[in-house]
Formats: structure tokens, sequence, C-alpha cells
């Protein structure tokens, strides 16, 4: 897979500007880096989020183009760097899943790479109630597995509620 920033084709694509995939991988990078920045010292503690917020619109653009193959393998680097403990919905933080870089990473990795998720986390990313959720999975629009709830149903829930 490579180094996610040094492997970027700065060829051939649209300036992101004002996109809030790319906003928010600046926001978020630059804050998880930064952290680690402040431990390094010295220029490092400036100079590496503001590395990152440069490359943002380039990473947004891998996240959200059309090659299915650099997208996924965006999304999982994405994932590893702000995620290391574990995913958003097991780290407390499921809501992150309907944020502009949580969709686009969902989209990305595509269903096969999630797992189940409790009726309370599904309710949480959803941002509804418990008992909306449960009535969802009794007429099968958010499908069931043995361990939960498809976690990619929840995020496709999701996905078709924020499209339309």
């Amino acid at each position: 897979m490579g180094d996610m920033v040094g492997a970027i084709d700065d060829t051939n694509h649209p300036d992101t500007g004002d996109d809030p995939v790319a906003a928010q991988l600046a926001d978020e990078l630059g804050a998880a880096v930064g952290a680690l920045a402040r431990v390094a010292g010295g220029p490092a503690a400036t100079e590496w989020p503001a590395a990152l917020a440069g490359e943002a619109p380039r990473l947004a653009h891998r996240l959200c183009g059309g090659d299915a193959h650099r997208a996924a393998e965006t999304a999982a680097h994405v994932m590893g760097a702000l995620w290391p403990m574990g995913a958003p919905e097991t780290v407390g933080a499921p809501r992150w899943w309907s944020t502009p870089l949580g969709l686009a990473c969902a989209h990305a990795l595509g269903p096969q790479h999630f797992g189940a998720v409790t009726h309370k986390v599904a309710a949480e990313i959803l941002g509804v109630t418990l008992g909306t959720v449960k009535q969802l999975a009794h007429r099968g629009t958010i499908a069931k597995r043995p361990d939960g709830l498809s976690l990619a149903a929840v995020l496709a829930r999701l996905q078709e509620r924020t499209s339309s």
C-alpha cells in the first residue's frame, strides 16, 4: 500500500477548494499529526499539520475519485491514521460515520469491509432512537447478523438518508 502522502499523484485532479471531505481531512489529519508533531518539537509542530492540509485536496480526490482500488486504499490509510485504536463505532465515535469524510470512507471501503454493530450503536450512527432501529431491523430494512446488525446496511441507510 505504501506511504499515503508520498504516493499521491498530483496530476489530473480537480481543485477541491471548498470540498467538505478535503476540509475534514485537513482538520482531522492535522489534529492527529499535530499531537505527534508537538512531541517531536521544533518546526515539526507547524510543518506536519500544514503539509497534511496541503495534501487534503489530493487525498479527497483519491478517496472520492473513480478509481475504486485507489479510493479503498486511501480510505484504509485515512482510517488507520484517524482511528488507530479501533473503528469509530468501537471507540465511542459512531456519529463520525455521518460526516462527509465518514460517508466517503464507507463508500470507498465497500460493504465487505464491515462487520456487525449493536442496535444501540446503529441508533447512534443513524442519529435515531433505539426503537426506530429495532423497527428497521424487524422490517428487514437493516440486515440482521448473528452478532448484531450489519454495519454495511446501517451505513447504506445513512448514505440513502444523506443523499436524498
